[in-house]
């Protein structure tokens, strides 16, 4: 799927850390 690994390129580390935080924040504020 080209647009799947055109889009993970495209975001890069710098989504990957805002999802992680947002995740992270949720189970940790639960």
């Amino acid at each position: 799927m080209f647009w799947k690994y055109y889009w993970m390129k495209i975001l890069g580390s710098n989504a990957r850390r805002t999802f992680c935080g947002k995740l992270l924040q949720n189970c940790l504020g639960k």
